[in-house]
């Protein structure tokens, strides 16, 4: 259970724009086309009007008129920044936990079930760097956060089962009367294993048409952790023949600091140069003991094991932005970036025999350097009545090096040294073009094209030089149709081609030996031959408006996967077991949603200031090459639900959430299985702000819930468990 207290000094309201409906232009355009009678006609006798003969046009103009979610033909969930600052969450995971159709858990941020590369995130529009966390995003940077279910081709289409964008703020707000604004925000979780602290610090101000602001922050977490371990074995006739047991203790401490400066340019025609970086330090350490006990069968080669890692990881980024505004209503929006990441880390791992002697001494030292630059350009104008075109590029390069060092020593021998050094390179070339049509007011369709190629380069001095390849051109449709006579209503259809690249490492021939290796416990090996999986996809959604902030939704979504990657397990030459990607042919998705988000006065205009959202997901799968029962992709959640609700009066706040990931049993091959926790999360808080102060308790994992997991491995001989 953990509980977090903030502190800190609101910030000022944000000055929202908005757009003016359509019907001022319509209003409007008789009114320009009148043309001046060429003589004056005689003025008629004066009569007296009665007030209830005079017909009363009222226009009004609102911050809630335009809503993307709504209006957009692509589908496009937005939550704005006041929104992801209403309940004062300390981090992104915990606003991401509320976003419809998005599951945050063990697995990772998933959509339709599925993460493991299925889900894209990206920082800005772009992939964050390796080793990015979203630990280094406060709620107070962002801007905005994006949710596409389906694809759309000024992003890219590596969204298999969707993307999540979070905007960073880049333009300084400040106080309609100008002047410096300072922020000042504390917050400290407890958990086992001690207090974590945060504080944060944000301050801005305009200097007429310059402007700068700056957030920065610092935290520590520490956080202890306590599994079990059972590895039984049976042979062919079931007969139980070994039963092992290991108690794991952990314990893991990280300090960071990050900044993220930006500073505004506004010129005389009222285009904006931006610049905005993001610096980020880190420093973590983590202990592991390990204590075995074998009860049944051969025992391990070590009782104990004690194992050590501390590193240090730093990143920078920085983004300049353009925005140059064109004739008629077009504009040419440009961003240039540059990143640079640094990670050290040293591991040290000693297991011992149960009469203390040295079984394995292991010394690992890491050091790894990435740069990379960007380049993102886009083009969009109005061509004619109806018709938004959209063309633009994404083009990038990223170099990484990495010295891995190991120093293997095994029952008391002279230690076995390698050092391995490479290289990878990974470049991107991307172009697009879109058009969005308004066919009839009730009817609007979207179409676009885009075109991606990387190429990844791998070389070392322990493995040949490798290349691998990916062009795919991804054809897009959305559709949007709102019902006639049904205010609020309305229909969205998409069709979608989208693929998942093998990340780098899956590509790399090296691999990471295991300490215990078994089927179970196997080493990691990379496959430069792996292909990116490529998907057509299918989505169909009802929405129901029916109250201001109240939806009901329904959708529908397929996908068909080709060239999918799944874990193969092989037995090496060496008799060691290794597991490494590789393409398994054909895979199949399917999921429905429910989604219901409204406020309780939307039913009883007299009830307390009461929000409930809740979100049901049913996701099914099915690989061709691999047998029932439990076939289905090995990272799908099948049921994700969320309910929850959220409070204000004054200046008191609560509110409370639970989150539900079914898991189960996944067939992963022929021969092996694995069981899914199943995860049940409640959480709660309680808030109070008054002037410019605010405080913030909140209890997490309440329900405490253990962690249970399974790899299973059968064959001729047997059946293992772990």
């Amino acid at each position: 259970m953990m509980s977090t207290l903030t502190s800190g000094i609101c910030m000022p309201p944000v000055l929202l724009t908005f757009r003016l409906p359509l019907v001022l232009a319509a209003l409007a355009a008789p009114v320009a086309a009148q043309t001046p009678p060429t003589a004056t006609p005689a003025r008629p006798p004066a009569q007296k009007v009665d007030e209830q003969d005079i017909q009363k046009v009222e226009i009004r103009g609102s911050t809630e008129t335009y809503n993307p979610r709504r209006d957009d033909t692509a589908t496009k969930i937005v939550v704005k920044g006041d929104e992801i600052t209403k309940y004062g969450d300390t981090n992104v995971m915990e606003i991401l936990k509320r976003l419809p159709g998005v599951s945050v858990g063990p697995r990772g941020i998933q959509m339709r079930g599925l993460g493991s590369g299925y889900t894209q995130f990206l920082l800005n529009g772009e992939r964050p760097p390796i080793g990015f966390s979203t630990d280094q995003i406060h709620p107070d940077e962002i801007e905005r956060i994006e949710i596409m279910r389906a694809a759309s081709a000024e992003y890219s289409t590596q969204s298999i089962a969707g993307t999540i964008n979070i905007i960073m703020k880049t333009n300084v707000r400040f106080k309609p009367k100008g002047g410096a604004q300072r922020s000042v925000s504390v917050g400290a979780g407890a958990s086992k294993g001690g207090v974590s602290p945060y504080v944060g610090v944000s301050m801005s101000e305009p200097l007429g048409r310059f402007a700068y602001a700056v957030n920065a922050n610092a935290s520590r977490n520490v956080f202890e952790r306590e599994s079990h371990n059972m590895d039984e074995g049976y042979d062919a006739a079931g007969q139980l023949i070994r039963l092992r047991g290991t108690k794991v203790e952990s314990r893991n401490e990280s300090s960071s600091i990050s900044a993220t400066p930006r500073l505004t340019w506004t010129l005389e025609n009222g285009e904006n140069l931006t610049l905005l970086s993001s610096l980020h330090a880190n420093r973590s350490k983590n202990r592991m003991h390990w204590e075995t006990e074998s009860t049944l069968g051969t025992p391990y080669t070590y009782r104990t094991v004690d194992s050590s890692s501390p590193s240090e990881r730093r990143s920078m980024r920085t983004d300049f932005n353009w925005l140059h505004k064109l004739g008629a209503g077009a504009k040419l929006d440009l961003k240039a970036g540059v990143t640079y990441n640094s990670f050290r880390g040293d591991s040290r791992r000693l297991a011992l025999a149960a009469n203390g002697a040295p079984v394995q001494d292991d010394l690992t030292a890491n050091e790894s350097g990435e740069t990379g630059f960007s380049s993102i350009g886009k083009y969009s104008t109005p061509i004619f009545e109806g018709h938004s075109l959209g063309a633009g590029w994404d083009l990038g390069f990223t170099g990484r090096d990495e010295d891995r060092f190991e120093s293997i020593g095994r029952n008391g021998a002279a230690p076995v040294i390698s050092d391995e050094i490479y290289r990878s390179e990974a470049s991107r070339v991307a172009v697009y073009a879109q058009d969005e049509w308004n066919v009839t007011p009730r009817w609007s369709v979207y179409a676009g094209a885009r075109w991606e190629g990387i190429q990844t380069i791998s070389s070392g001095n322990t493995f040949d030089t490798s290349r691998s390849r990916t062009r795919v051109l991804s054809p897009l449709f959305h559709t949007l149709y709102k019902l006639p006579g049904i205010r609020g209503d309305q229909l969205r259809g998409a069709l979608t081609r989208t693929y998942k690249a093998p990340a780098t490492q899956s590509l790399i021939p090296r691999g990471y030996r295991s300490l215990n290796n078994s089927a179970t416990v196997p080493d990691n090996l990379g496959n430069p031959d792996l292909r990116p999986e490529l998907a057509y996809g299918l989505d169909l959604s009802y929405e129901h408006y029916w109250a201001p902030n109240a939806l009901l939704s329904a959708s529908v979504t397929a996908r068909e996967i080709d060239d999918y990657t799944r874990n193969g397990l092989v037995l090496m030459p060496d008799g060691r077991w290794a597991i490494m990607p590789v393409n398994n042919g054909k895979a199949h998705v399917r999921s429905i949603e429910l989604e219901a988000k409204f406020p309780v006065k939307a039913l009883n205009p007299d009830a307390p200031a009461i929000e409930l959202r809740a979100n049901v997901a049913r996701n099914w799968s099915w690989v061709d090459s691999v047998p029932g029962p439990h076939n289905r992709l090995d990272s799908q959640t099948p049921v994700t639900a969320n309910f929850g609700l959220d409070y204000r009066t004054g200046p008191y706040s609560m509110g409370s959430s639970y989150t539900f990931a079914n898991g189960g049993l996944v067939r992963v091959s022929t021969d092996q299985t694995r069981y899914q926790n199943v995860k049940r999360d409640l959480e709660a808080y309680v808030g109070w702000s008054r002037n410019k102060f605010s405080l913030r308790l909140a209890l997490q994992n309440i329900l405490a819930q253990d962690t249970i997991q399974d790899v299973t491995y059968t064959n001729k001989a047997g059946t293992t468990h772990r």
